[in-house]
């Protein structure tokens, strides 16, 4: 091995350490904060399936009932499905592990502890992300920092890391998924497409809505390949990519609902569509504007995004309005207790990073929306906020 390839290893041994520092100090601050438990109704059915079932049976599903109302659970022959993908409960299984080679405790107290903290791990892993996308995009690693500062802090992702929804693992890899489709377009290298695809399988694995956005990741791929047999070969890749994972989810759906085509969710797509896109917008409990009000800035970001990197631009954008129009259609758009827009949590990352384009030219902007943010979302980052909902009833 020569002095370069020396210098070489050590640049990127340094820079992976760097990354890792930069995930402990997110999750540092946000372990300190954690309640310890799991508060979230629908999480803890999942951690019951969880330890009742992929532990202990070594199933998808249960032989009792796993929450008391039984609204959330699908009986069929003598077995309890969950109305959800087991996406997050195949996440919980190495902390479930963890808390068990850590000793017995009453009630597997450890194990449910250290399940709780997988929402925190993954809005850290999405900070770290959000530097990472920013050094490609060539900013500067101080503006790079700073962008996964603001997400972590001074918008409802923080309040998110707390909650323990599923929709914050979803987040995570539909950002890795543009990560890497747009590492694609750079290099053109296959192994970016088979990446990409693997962590949108993930994705869709976890939650059925990112299935809506597969046409834009083809929009994609079809714009950035000119030549048409090169666009039909990456395609295909892609979606060979994501065969397993989406036949995974047909199969659920038919051994727990009956029919590929049918899922475990009752609510429908009948909301009144400018009623939920106010609420989801502008509302004092749900809005953008309250809990994330840096995303204004956005604005004023894109039209130089756009001119730096059109393709990815229209990726963000075209990700960022299916998400807007198919939740403000959605019949509970307001996603419950918590504060915050959850079910656009996905899309907070693409409204934060292309602030990086117009960051010192607006810097004094960024700054007070920034503080702005970090005030409006701390009393909610503080309490649990299904014991203040369950107060006010």
């Amino acid at each position: 091995m020569d002095n370069r390839e020396k210098r070489y290893l050590l640049n990127h041994k340094s820079e992976y350490k760097f990354y890792f520092l930069i995930f402990l100090f997110f999750l540092s601050i946000y372990s300190i904060l954690q309640p310890g438990h799991i508060y979230n109704p629908d999480t803890a059915i999942r951690y019951q399936l969880t330890k009742d079932g992929i532990i202990l049976h070594h199933h998808i599903y249960t032989y009792h009932s796993l929450d008391k109302i039984g609204r959330d659970t699908i009986k069929r022959k003598n077995r309890y499905y969950t109305k959800w993908l087991i996406g997050q409960s195949v996440l919980m299984v190495p902390l479930y592990y963890m808390g068990k080679l850590m000793g017995k405790s009453r009630e597997d107290e450890t194990e449910e502890f250290l399940c709780s903290f997988l929402s925190a791990i993954f809005t850290s892993l999405t900070c770290l992300l959000i530097f990472i996308f920013g050094i490609h995009l060539k900013f500067s690693p101080k503006i790079s920092f700073l962008l996964s500062l603001i997400y972590g802090f001074s918008t409802f992702a923080a309040i998110m890391a707390r909650g323990s929804y599923d929709i914050v693992e979803t987040s995570f890899f539909i950002l890795l998924s543009i990560f890497y489709i747009f590492l694609y377009s750079k290099h053109l290298k296959k192994k970016f497409i088979i990446f990409s695809g693997i962590s949108y399988g993930l994705a869709v694995n976890i939650r059925y809505t990112p299935f809506i956005i597969l046409p834009l990741f083809l929009m994609f791929l079809f714009m950035i390949r000119k030549n048409r047999t090169e666009f039909l070969r990456d395609s295909i890749l892609f979606i060979l990519i994501l065969l397993p994972f989406f036949a995974y989810v047909l199969y659920y759906n038919k051994i727990a609902f009956g029919s590929i085509f049918r899922t475990g969710y009752t609510d429908k797509f009948n909301a009144n569509f400018f009623w939920g896109l106010y609420g989801l917008l502008f509302s004092p409990r749900h809005g953008l504007i309250f809990f994330a009000p840096i995303s204004i800035l956005s604005l004023w970001a894109f039209p130089k995004f756009f001119r730096r990197l059109r393709t990815l631009s229209l990726l963000f954008f075209f990700v960022i309005l299916f998400y807007i129009f198919l939740h403000a259609k959605f019949e509970p758009w307001d996603s419950g207790f918590q504060f915050g827009p959850r079910f656009l949590l996905p899309i907070l990352p693409l409204l934060i990073i292309p602030i990086g384009f117009v960051f010192k030219r607006m810097k004094r902007y960024i700054i007070i929306l920034s503080a702005l943010g970090f005030f409006l979302i701390l009393p909610a980052f503080l309490i649990n906020h299904m014991r203040y909902w369950y107060w006010l009833d």
